[in-house]
């Protein structure tokens, strides 16, 4: 459910009972009225900026609550459970996921603390987070089918394929195909290369939001530039 505002500024309202709606992830748009006066038949038009927001209801007004709640907004414990059991299998999901609490902590600091510099940085970071962990950034293709492997799924491979190419083996089935376990190398050299790249892109990023000075300045700050172009096999 998403509510919407003119202003930008509206973090909680308290409600009957102790609990508190808090407010979070505006999007703002523009919304056109035209009014006509009855006694001239004038038309005004008029452009207003709108910001609608998605809302959680916490039972209290303290981080913890607030984190539960947002959390809870998108993952049940259910799908907690699931992503703990197959972060090797889906490891996107689960860094995801990570990044995601991360986000939501800072919510929770901005909506007690508001807009300061520390919590505009922290919302910053946190949503370059999730876009580190998204297919945005964690993604290679193999025809047109994204997938992506995480260190230790990529460190495995690399070690099974090598103790293959030792034995004497000529050709492995590798990502759905079968190839020479030279390419199979190749490739995974070549994934943990890209990998790599982007983890420094990253880390610049967060040491560029946390040496910019306003708020107004990190509001503004890009932080999807300067990601490698994505592998195709």
């Amino acid at each position: 459910m998403r509510y919407r505002f003119t202003q930008p500024n509206l973090r909680y309202d308290h409600i009957p009972g102790g609990n508190v709606v808090v407010y979070y992830d505006p999007i703002q748009s523009e919304e056109t009225n035209v009014y006509r006066n009855p006694e001239t038949g004038v038309e005004t038009t008029e452009t207003i900026a709108v910001y609608d927001y998605r809302v959680v209801t916490a039972d209290s007004l303290t981080r913890n609550a607030i984190i539960v709640a947002l959390i809870r907004a998108d993952y049940s414990a259910d799908d907690e459970l699931a992503i703990q059991r197959q972060k090797d299998d889906k490891p996107s999901e689960y860094n995801h996921y990570n990044a995601f609490v991360e986000k939501c902590k800072a919510i929770a600091d901005r909506t007690l603390n508001g807009d300061t510099l520390a919590t505009a940085k922290a919302m910053k970071i946190a949503d370059l987070g999730i876009y580190d962990a998204s297919e945005a950034v964690n993604a290679f293709y193999i025809g047109n089918q994204a997938m992506w492997l995480s260190p230790d799924r990529r460190s495995n491979l690399k070690n099974a394929v090598e103790a293959l190419k030792a034995s004497g083996v000529s050709t492995v089935a590798f990502m759905g195909q079968t190839i020479p376990v030279d390419d199979a190398l190749t490739m995974l050299s070549a994934i943990e290369s890209y990998a790599a790249m982007t983890t420094f892109v990253t880390e610049n990023h967060k040491a560029a939001i946390n040496a910019l000075e306003t708020v107004s300045a990190v509001a503004e700050y890009d932080y999807t530039v300067g990601y490698p172009e994505k592998l195709s096999f």
